[in-house]
This record gives structure tokens, sequence and C-alpha cells, in this order.
């Protein structure tokens, strides 16, 4: 059974999933969570950034508290460091 706490990380990572695909980039870059752990009474989650033109660029974050992913936007903001390095915007300004 799913806990609360396990139900808001799952939608953050969805409606960032869904924000990106409406997006310029469409179905290239998305998150999917890899694993989940309990210490202490404290869910851990690891979560996995995707690069589907280049997946040698695939990329795991380190493990992260639910109150970690709900309260400072980790996946937000390690998705848009992992667009920003990608070669995205060389091609789009290209018009590739």
């Amino acid at each position: 059974m799913k806990s609360k706490a396990d139900k808001k990380v799952n939608r953050i990572a969805r409606q960032l999933n869904k924000s990106i695909a409406a997006d310029i980039f469409g179905n290239r870059f998305w998150v999917r969570q890899v694993q989940k752990t309990k210490v202490d009474g404290i869910n851990y989650y690891l979560y996995e950034l995707r690069d589907k033109l280049q997946p040698e660029r695939n990329k795991l974050l380190q493990w992260d508290s639910e109150f970690a992913f709900i309260t400072f936007h980790h996946l937000a903001l390690a998705m848009n460091d992992f667009i920003i390095e990608s070669d995205f915007w060389e091609k789009y300004k290209k018009g590739e």
C-alpha cells in the first residue's frame, strides 16, 4: 500500500513528465523512479533522469527523502540542469 507521501512524490514526477512533454522537449526527456526504501520511518527515493536521444547521459539522482522532493523541488531542478547540459538547445537553434 502506498503512503500519502509516496503518492505525492509520484504525482510530482508525473506532473514534471507531463509538463516536459507538453513543452518543446516532446518525449525526449523524462524522469522515473528506480527504487524506494524506508529507513527509520522515513521514505527515500532513487530517481533517474532519462534522455531518449543521448541514453549515455542517463543519470541517477542521489537518494532523497520525501520531504526533500516535496519541499525543495529536487526533481525539477535536477531535470532543468540535465536539459541544459544536453545538446537539445544546440539542435533546437539549428532547427533539427
